[in-house]
């Protein structure tokens, strides 16, 4: 609130408002980066401005964006990871790697699932040390740098624990939720994995992380007993179509704090609203959402598609072979996550331009491989 108010915000829904500010500086800061990467693959402005396209129907048009939460929030992280890695050998690695280490932390204390790119570069880089008997010569010569990381991440780590009290907050223990929680909420058959309320009801009913663990791991392993493998799987299968079958990434299907629409006579943001409002929030005459939604579902299904295209075409000594792998173990490592923990179509919002930077990859094999076909026919 001190930040908010030098800035002159004294109201809460003044702050609210600076904060969405905020936000759309950085959903335009990443549709800029996303650019920059996807040109830097192929050096084919087509395929950037095809995957910026990709951008502006699933994040741009995307109600989310406008909502002040973590989502929005922790967009840019992924991306700025995969530009620092993508540009690892421009840059002085003592500034890339504590750079990948810093955002990695703290785009998870804003979106647990955003560590999961660093854990993918790490993953790569110690695969790459392994097949590569050459590089372990570098060890020693980068020993500086991993010490940096640690360093950094120890910081990052210390700095968080101490903030709120340093903030004059103190935390509540009998609210605090350990990560059972949704593991557990991930694994209930009432809602298909999903947000279940009577979950949430039964952890706070206990005191203290260490009680409500021990609780939690109880009813967790009960339930998978009860079900059985057949009874898991179907939960499993249901809970990947309600993820991944939605380009609008569930808006409009759940949280209420956004639906109180203002009156206004401004007829070019009723015009706006009718592409935003869906449901019974359809609140203007000729209402265009269907629109909206039609093109997003299209935009979202071709890119997962284009993805699959882009899995069969990748070869072996392709240049960027390294950061391919990393793309595509983020994006596995994100279906693990959303499918062991609880499912929300929502949470794969800011790793969107991660799918279509693969997406748009696809499209330009795609246009390679039709442009070979119609040659060898001529």
């Amino acid at each position: 609130m001190k930040v908010e108010k030098f800035i002159g915000i004294v109201e809460y829904s003044g702050a609210v408002f600076g904060l969405a500010i905020v936000q759309s500086i950085l959903c335009t800061i990443t549709a800029y980066l996303l650019f920059c990467i996807i040109y830097h693959f192929k050096k084919s402005f087509t395929t950037a401005w095809f995957g910026f396209g990709m951008y502006v129907v699933l994040i741009i048009f995307s109600g989310w964006t406008g909502i002040v939460y973590s989502d929005a929030m922790g967009l840019i992280f992924p991306t700025l990871i995969i530009w620092f890695y993508q540009n690892r050998n421009k840059f002085n690695k003592y500034i890339v790697w504590p750079s990948i280490a810093l955002l990695g932390y703290w785009g998870y204390r804003i979106k647990p699932q955003i560590f999961i790119v660093f854990i993918a570069i790490v993953m790569i880089t110690c695969i790459n040390f392994i097949l590569k008997p050459e590089k372990w010569k570098k060890v020693k010569i980068n020993f500086g740098v991993i010490s940096l990381v640690l360093v950094v991440l120890f910081v990052s780590s210390t700095t968080y624990k101490n903030l709120p009290e340093r903030m004059g907050y103190k935390l509540n223990p009998n609210l605090e939720t350990p990560i059972y929680h949704f593991l557990m909420m991930g694994f209930n058959e009432a809602k298909n994995g999903g947000y279940y309320v009577y979950d949430v009801k039964y952890t706070l009913s206990y005191y203290g992380v260490e009680e409500k663990k021990e609780a939690i791991i109880t009813r967790l392993s009960e339930r998978l007993q009860q079900y059985g493998p057949k009874r898991v799987a179907k939960i499993m299968r249901k809970k990947a179509l309600s993820i991944f079958n939605d380009g609008t990434f569930a808006w409009g299907f759940e949280g209420g704090f956004y639906r109180e629409v203002f009156p206004t006579d401004n007829p070019f943001s009723l015009f706006l609203r009718s592409f935003v409002y869906n449901g019974e929030y359809e609140i203007e005459e000729g209402n265009h959402y269907h629109i909206t939604k039609t093109v997003q579902q299209i935009a979202w299904i071709s890119c997962l598609i284009l993805m699959v295209i882009k899995a069969i075409r990748i070869k072996s000594d392709d240049e960027e072979d390294d950061i391919y792998s990393v793309l595509y173990l983020s994006i596995l490592g994100l279906f693990l996550f959303e499918m062991l923990f609880e499912a929300r179509a929502r949470y794969l919002y800011t790793y969107i331009p991660l799918f279509i930077m693969i997406g748009s990859m696809g499209m330009y094999d795609l246009c390679y491989f039709m442009n070979q076909l119609i040659s060898k026919k001529d």
